[in-house]
């Protein structure tokens, strides 16, 4: 029995089997191969590297390609026919010298030839992955998607949590925006609690009644996705009578975080937040307490 094999868990064998290699070895394969190459291709690169700082050394020019050892002669044109030379007469062409087809040696300089085997083999793996990338992409899609489908169900748990996450984020929201509202109702300020920066929150995920809000939004993608039963919005998440959300204080801005599917993204709303506190400060602070003391307020 192998080793490894046996110092795993249920779990690590059960998480080792639900990878993209696991759930499609082609893509394994394939991707095992390109990095071969890669490793190939990166070491034919330093070798070239240091072949090139040692001829830097010694004065040599250094061309950006590698020098071939041999010429190839042209290929000689093809001569005219017995017929063709009577016709010409005079005009005839000299006949041409025979082409001397014995290749000949080039000097080069000392790794040249090292250079032009490695610059070969280098053509030959981009060459080999050339082909090899879009077999990888079109596994790697195929595979996506199974793994994809085998782990569904695991990540709707997470996302649910997710879901419910946010609606009790919400409702915590809306029993603060409540305690809150009986003391304005009263007439009291409500700074004396040092309170949260509630309106940095309602900017951030709006007010859960609007449905344009952006915990709204994200509630809806995920019921987009099937991940979200749109049913378990609390039914208390409604807009009053006079459509406007009912919020501590006026409302901030309205930014929308993303755009679902088949539905507008409302204009932005580039009101500033009001400050959600009561207390007025300098002599306008001054004037308000004199006001209420002459009218009874305290």
């Amino acid at each position: 029995m192998d080793k490894t094999k046996a110092l795993m868990s249920p779990n690590d064998t059960e998480t080792a089997a639900t990878t993209l290699r696991a759930i499609h070895p082609v893509w394994g394969v394939l991707s095992d191969q390109i990095k071969n190459l890669c490793r190939r291709e990166d070491g034919i690169l330093a070798e070239m590297r240091a072949i090139q700082k040692k001829q830097a050394r010694s004065n040599a020019v250094n061309f950006q390609a590698p020098a071939h050892d041999t010429i190839v002669p042209a290929k000689p044109k093809p001569s005219l026919s017995a017929r063709a030379l009577a016709l010409l007469g005079d005009y005839a062409p000299a006949p041409e010298q025979p082409i001397d087809q014995t290749p000949r040696i080039v000097q080069v300089r000392p790794g040249d030839e090292e250079l032009s085997a490695l610059g070969k083999d280098l053509a030959a793996i981009q060459e080999a992955k050339a082909v090899l990338h879009p077999l990888l992409s079109a596994a790697h899609a195929e595979g996506s998607l199974k793994l994809c489908a085998f782990l569904l169900p695991e990540y709707r748990a997470v996302t649910g949590n997710l879901c419910d996450a946010l609606i009790a984020l919400g409702g915590a929201y809306l029993a603060h925006k409540a305690f809150t509202q009986t003391l304005v109702d009263q007439g009291a300020d409500w700074y004396h609690f040092r309170p949260i920066d509630i309106n940095t929150l309602a900017a951030m995920i709006g007010d859960p009644a609007d449905r344009q809000s952006r915990l709204r939004i994200l509630l809806a993608s995920a019921s987009e996705g099937g991940h979200f039963d749109p049913q378990s919005v609390p039914k208390e998440w409604t807009l009053p009578p006079d459509g406007k959300p009912n919020v501590d204080t006026a409302p901030a801005g309205r930014r929308v975080a993303g755009n679902v599917r088949g539905a507008s993204t409302p204009t932005a709303d580039t009101t500033p937040p009001a400050i959600e506190t009561k207390q007025p400060g300098g002599m306008l602070g001054t004037i308000s307490n004199a006001m209420r003391s002459l009218t009874g307020g305290g």
